[in-house]
């Protein structure tokens, strides 16, 4: 539970950490100073989404009839932020989406990136996976219209080069990738030969890993009752088994094999699938959200939002602020560390290894396969990774007993 005067005080400071303009501050502030007395007013001391949603419903001022703009989007806004703390344990601003490589901007060329947009569309399902060849051959085409390129038969090997020297290095390996794909679309050899030879730098990065001091820790918090059992179960599918965050969001109930102990899926990024074994906290986790938190929905999906109409969570933001709460929680300074559900993909991924399981299967189960084996069905020696996912034997779950 968190205090009334708490949340308001972490969000103006947060809001204040965003760089806002005075006025935004100001305004934030009034909402906020509104909101307490709100609260006081009705003997309220912890938040609830109620107690929010009854704020932020609360629009028509006692000296006035009329209700101002400003006023209800501050509330609205205040009230969302509130209500993301109140189940994540942090406050979180959207992120403006990338706008759709659609723009009528690439002149003569636009009609041959449209059947090229197209063609990616067939070939592919996931949608990162279609942004991914679209996004740097849109700008690749750009980069043709602006030096007065306006058919593609006048494309060379030296313009193609050329294009690439300013590519930033943190970008080159994915246009390299992309503009391969592209040339072999349209049926460009020599661009396509030229490019193949190019070896961009790859920065090497540590990979991130919890110490077993730091295990320790989030042990304790997943043995505690600072979280629910849906963050419990989600926190568990990323720490035991390295499930990507779109795969968790996407499960369904029917995945699951209760006989067998086992959860089965078809992995959104490779199209592999997979069939892993529920150890026995894993599987209590999720057996106790369904049963117990769970609410009622015509939805199939294991993960439900916490308010009505109870949808499947939307993306992967829900996993990041769980880690990220779970983190906190257990005082884990992360210093450099990316935290997120790939964050716990990269342990579970060092812990399987160091327990043996062959690396080709490692690999297969965290979706690193290559585009030739989509259609393999990975079977995992369920005997093996059950002794290998993590030591579970230091959680007894309380609901056993």
């Amino acid at each position: 539970m968190y205090s009334v005067t708490f949340l308001c005080d972490e969000l103006l400071k947060f809001v204040t950490e965003q760089g806002f303009k005075k006025s935004t501050l100001k305004r934030y502030k009034i909402s906020l100073n509104v909101f307490v007395r709100f609260c006081n007013e009705r003997g309220v001391i912890n938040y609830t989404p109620k107690i929010g949603q009854e704020f932020a419903n609360d629009l028509i001022p006692k000296n006035s009839d009329k209700v101002s703009s400003d006023r209800k989007y501050f509330r609205k806004k205040a009230v969302q932020h509130f209500d993301h703390y109140f189940e994540y344990g942090c406050f979180v601003f959207e992120h403006p989406k990338k706008k759709h490589f659609d723009s009528d901007s690439l002149g003569i060329l636009d009609e041959e990136y449209k059947r090229y947009k197209e063609h990616v569309i067939e070939q592919y399902d996931n949608q990162n996976t279609i942004k991914f060849y679209l996004y740097d051959v849109y700008l690749f085409l750009g980069f043709l219209v602006s030096i007065g390129i306006n058919n593609l038969t006048q494309v060379t090997v030296n313009i193609v080069f050329r294009y690439l020297e300013n590519v930033k290095v943190n970008r080159q390996r994915a246009t390299v990738c992309a503009l391969k794909y592209y040339f072999k679309y349209i049926d460009r050899e020599d661009l396509h030969n030229a490019i193949s030879s190019v070896k961009p730098i790859r920065k090497k990065k540590l990979i991130p890993y919890l110490t077993k001091e730091e295990s320790d820790k989030i042990w304790t918090v997943l043995k505690g009752n600072g979280i629910s059992y849906k963050e419990k179960a989600i926190f568990l599918l990323g720490f035991t088994l390295g499930i990507r965050a779109c795969d968790i969001v996407s499960l369904k109930l029917r995945d699951i094999n209760w006989e067998k102990d086992t959860i089965s899926f078809i992995q959104q990024k490779t199209g592999n699938a997979v069939n892993l074994p529920l150890s026995p906290v894993l599987g209590n986790a999720l057996f106790n959200y369904i049963t117990k938190e769970r609410n009622h929905s015509y939805y199939d999906n294991i993960f439900l939002s916490i308010y009505p109409p109870f949808k499947p969570l939307r993306d992967h933001a829900a996993c990041y602020h769980i880690v990220k709460k779970v983190i906190n929680l257990a005082g884990i300074d992360m210093k450099d560390r990316f935290c997120g559900i790939h964050f716990l993909r990269h342990n579970a991924a060092s812990n399987l290894i160091n327990k043996d399981i062959p690396i080709e299967t490692v690999a297969a189960i965290l979706g690193h396969a290559s585009p030739d084996s989509t259609n393999i069905y990975i079977t995992v020696n369920e005997d093996k990774l059950r002794e290998c996912t993590l030591s579970l034997n230091l959680l007894e779950d309380e609901d056993n007993g």
